[in-house]
């Protein structure tokens, strides 16, 4: 679907136009940089408790009979208001401050609590998998990162030497991967090469100071 998300991203409307909203059950979804800067993820991994499957479906029959579309009408009419006043109803940072200011309005106006569900800004839930990914791979494989001063050389072969499904696996692990991460000299093949600050500050790792005494003397060393 890279072509797709690509031609209706880039193909900017003069009239207003819906979302486009796709959903997917791969668990270990990743894409690359070109079509995530083009959406934005949201991963829904929670499930119902199935010793409580009846008491769930009871709940969901009950709350579907009493549905209407009351709320989607008003907060319809309320947008619409909005950009006929031209009011900033999109920031770059956070497309949904404007969704989140109407309902926050619904539950001022009705003296209702706000919910500790309700997000106060956008999950980056894409950018928090890229980083768990690579610290953990990071702490299991500490053998396979090996210090080279300013870099960090990955054995990524061995990583996944006994993997059946190691190419998959790697491309998975490329697209998770910051691009300022990569060193611009490096090629993608049985060794990476990644620049060990820009590493360091992606995974929010802080070496130790026997880690940076190590890496002090063998610069001393390299040099003499």
């Amino acid at each position: 679907g890279e072509e797709m998300i690509k031609s209706l991203s880039n193909d900017v409307p003069k009239e207003p136009q819906g979302t486009f909203i796709a959903t997917t059950n791969l668990k270990d979804f990743s894409s690359s940089s070109q079509v995530i800067r083009r959406i934005y993820f949201l991963g829904v991994d929670n499930i119902f408790d199935k010793k409580r499957e009846y008491e769930t479906k009871k709940f969901l029959r009950e709350l579907y009979e009493g549905l209407t579309d009351d709320l989607f009408k008003d907060f319809t009419f309320r947008f619409t208001k909005a950009v006929r006043s031209n009011e900033k109803i999109f920031k770059i940072e956070d497309f949904l401050s404007f969704t989140r200011k109407i309902f926050l309005d619904y539950y001022a106006e009705t003296k209702v609590p706000i919910p500790e569900y309700f997000p106060p800004k956008i999950f980056h839930d894409y950018e928090n998998r890229k980083m768990t990914e690579w610290r953990q791979l990071f702490f299991a494989n500490r053998n396979c990162f090996i210090d080279k001063g300013d870099t960090i050389q990955v054995n990524i072969d061995e990583i996944f030497r006994n993997s059946r499904d190691a190419k998959n696996k790697q491309d998975k692990l490329l697209n998770y991967l910051d691009e300022v991460c990569l060193a611009s000299d490096s090629g993608i093949g049985v060794n990476w090469f990644l620049k060990k600050k820009e590493f360091y500050n992606f995974i929010d790792y802080q070496p130790t100071f026997f880690e940076k005494a190590r890496n002090s003397i063998q610069k001393i060393f390299s040099k003499v």
